[in-house]
């Protein structure tokens, strides 16, 4: 009796893994012979050899290559899969030229990016319709107005400490249309701006890390030493370079409201 008891759960568990299509008994010429018991697991077997096949054949792959002249006409998912390929060859095969290429579809997928962010930004501005109405309740105004009290005596007091340093680059239209805030920024704060072209200075661009321009730090005089904080990346208005800069002086240290951070 303990014998059948034990063996009672085994054939439960064997029908519930392989439950056959037709009863054995009801076709004994083909039964498991001709795989109808077993279907469902030969097709996960099938399933893990394809995915296995695949990475076997992602891993021969030993150049990065990207079809420069389709890329404009490739999907956005197609172009993220290619990224996602093309890190993974240039990783097990770390050669100059795949890292190379890898880190150029980087900078195209980024750049691309930049653009619908800058022109986004610009419909926005230009098209106030299509931005999302803000519910200014009292307790808004009121945060608006502490903000507005704060970020001026934040900027008078480091106005003699702080200032900003962009690297640009010659031909660059995102660059031009940011001088134009940071100007506006010197004038209403009394700043120290810097405009740095990345192809006169390559080394002082190396030690920032910039390689998309512009690009944008907020640089601290602190107890004899100079530290900097990357406070974006491509044009922004006004506004959006002075929450920056708040946002860059927190991260440093030097602002502990987070009031002023959050909104």
């Amino acid at each position: 009796m303990r014998k059948i008891l034990l063996f009672i759960p085994l054939v439960v568990f064997a029908q519930e893994e392989c439950k056959p299509l037709k009863e054995f008994y009801q076709d004994a010429e083909r039964g498991w012979f001709w795989k109808e018991v077993c279907q469902k697991k030969e097709e996960r077997k099938e399933v893990k050899k394809e995915e296995k096949q695949e990475s076997v054949k992602l891993l021969k792959k030993k150049v990065v290559q990207i079809p420069w002249d389709k890329l404009d006409q490739m999907d956005p998912e197609e172009i993220s899969k290619l990224e996602e390929e093309s890190r993974k060859i240039a990783i097990m095969n770390p050669t100059e030229e795949n890292v190379r290429e890898w880190k150029r579809l980087v900078m195209w997928i980024n750049d691309r990016a930049e653009k619908f962010a800058f022109v986004h930004y610009k419909v926005l501005k230009t098209e106030p319709g299509y931005m999302q109405k803000q519910n200014f309740t009292p307790a808004r105004i009121a945060m608006a107005e502490y903000r507005n009290e704060r970020k001026k005596e934040i900027f008078s007091k480091y106005r003699d400490r702080a200032g900003i340093i962009v690297f640009v680059e010659k031909g660059c239209p995102y660059c031009r249309a940011f001088s134009g805030t940071l100007r506006l920024f010197r004038e209403k704060w009394g700043w120290d701006t810097k405009e740095v072209d990345i192809q006169e200075r390559p080394d002082l661009a190396s030690r920032f890390g910039t390689q998309l321009v512009p690009d944008i730090f907020l640089v601290l005089k602190r107890n004899g030493t100079f530290e900097w904080q990357r406070i974006g990346s491509g044009a922004m208005a006004l506004d959006e370079l002075e929450d920056s800069v708040i946002f860059g002086l927190y991260n440093l240290g030097e602002i502990k409201d987070e009031r002023l951070i959050s909104w």
